[in-house]
């Protein structure tokens, strides 16, 4: 038995399957969004994923052989690991479990399922939203492929993403040896932008807190890491107070016997950095001009970000400082000034760890390059209405150059060769474009299922 991928624009378009010669199964696959089932007897078996792609669309529809398009619901847990498979009235079709590193197991007692008992996958994906090769109990992780029993890839990963992290010299392990906490989508690169928010995060909070080489620089490095990560997961406010607390503790650890830290300053840093926050609030809207000038000014979103929570937190600490300053110094205005900037000093790089993250992760979900704005697509949205009545009628996607995709609509279907049309440059990403149009689909009410020959993205439309 054998299996034959072809790929084009480094996404995968057909799978074949081959068993002594006779062709078992031919997949299709265009733009991570449908793919086509052809059996020995030629039977299709269609599936178009709506509002996301394989790894996170929340319904789908499916066409098996001569039968009419169902849509299903998509229940996954926190991995993308489909658990479920329900009907669009919520009755549970299919259920699906998996032990940590994605070996199919009884739902009920939990014990690991053979091969041959190992179900049927009815979107031909499980664990993670990878695909599933039954015939040879593995996953295809796209670039490579995964064997759950082993929980190793059977080929290695062309990078050492971290050379610091010893977990990263096994090229064939999975995830870093960590499934419960990542997913691997493209089978190389995986929580590039973890690594790239930890780094960061722990440069700014290591100049901020002396730049030392010794084991207390290693350790402030840390807690930004921590903070650069945080943010992006969790609100950058709890991030940042986090960060404070973690910095009282390592600075009394190696200023003081590790077991007389005192709590109370901890949990004091922790507020401080809280009240902070809210004066931060006002500081922001006083700097809002500001802002907006940097935004049109720096196409960056991580490094645009990245200033201006550094000049908002950094200007927050001033105040803040100074205000606390004169009411412990008595109205002393050096003093006052003096501690205004230490603070102000330090908020600002705390602040630029913050928006760094929070940047990342903006510009990762909107589809769009970290460091030069951009889209990273080349999709567009086609939109066509009724001149008369103003009414939509039609909604798709392309990759095509968008004037050439209207004419072929025109030609191919003579009842929309009279709306009018209006469509976004092709520089969206395939998902953003994707789940953009979807929206307008639903809020419009284009119900009427559409394919054909040439059609990348599914179209609807309604007479």
């Amino acid at each position: 038995m054998r299996i034959f991928v072809s790929t084009g624009d480094e996404e995968r378009e057909k799978m074949v399957i081959d068993s002594s010669g006779t062709t078992i199964l031919t997949r299709l696959y265009i733009d991570g969004c449908y793919d086509e089932d052809i059996n020995a007897s030629g039977t299709k078996t269609q599936r178009l994923y709506l509002g996301g792609g394989y790894y996170d669309a929340p319904m789908v529809y499916v066409k098996e052989g001569d039968g009419d398009w169902t849509l299903h619901n998509i229940g996954r847990d926190y991995l993308g690991s489909i658990l479920y498979v329900a009907d669009v009235a919520g009755n549970i079709e299919y259920t699906y479990g998996y032990d940590a590193w994605g070996r199919s197991r009884d739902i009920e007692d939990l014990e690991p399922l053979t091969r041959e008992k190992t179900p049927r996958y009815f979107l031909g994906r499980g664990y993670t939203g990878h695909e599933y090769l039954p015939w040879f109990a593995l996953y295809n992780a796209n670039a490579r492929l995964y064997d759950p029993l082993l929980g190793r890839f059977l080929s290695p990963d062309p990078y050492v993403q971290a050379p610091d992290f010893t977990q990263n010299f096994n090229r064939f392990a999975y995830c870093l040896n960590n499934p419960l906490k990542y997913t691997d989508e493209s089978g190389e690169w995986a929580v590039w932008d973890d690594i790239l928010a930890a780094v960061v995060g722990g440069v700014l909070n290591w100049l901020s807190n002396g730049a030392e080489f010794s084991w207390e620089g290693l350790a402030y490095f840390g807690v930004g890491a921590v903070e650069g990560v945080g943010s992006m997961y969790i609100s950058p406010v709890f991030a940042s107070a986090m960060s404070s607390m973690l910095n009282e503790i390592v600075s009394q650890n190696f200023s003081e016997d590790y077991n007389k830290i005192n709590i109370q300053k901890v949990l004091l840093s922790g507020m401080e950095s809280l009240m902070m926050s809210s004066v931060q609030t006002r500081v922001a809207e006083f700097l809002n001009p500001l802002r907006k000038l940097i935004d049109q000014n720096i196409s960056s979103p991580m490094f645009s970000s990245m200033i201006n929570n550094a000049i908002e937190s950094g200007s927050t600490g001033f105040v803040y400082g100074f205000t606390k300053g004169l009411i412990t110094s008595r109205m002393d205005v050096i003093a006052a000034f003096e501690s205004g900037t230490e603070l102000g000093t330090k908020e600002f790089l705390s602040g630029a760890t913050i928006g760094a993250g929070v940047g990342l992760t903006k510009a990762y979900r909107n589809g769009r390059n970290p460091f030069t704005g951009s889209q990273n697509g080349n999709y567009a949205i086609i939109q066509g209405y009724d001149p008369v009545t103003g009414e939509t009628m039609y909604v798709g996607t392309t990759r095509q150059d968008v004037r050439k995709r209207i004419a072929q609509l025109k030609y191919q279907n003579p009842s929309l060769e009279h709306l009018h049309y209006v469509y976004t440059p092709n520089v969206m990403s395939k998902n953003n474009a994707n789940y953009n149009a979807q929206l307008m689909i639903d809020y419009y009410g284009l119900s009427r299922l559409y394919n054909k020959r040439n059609i990348i993205r599914e179209k609807r439309y309604k007479y």
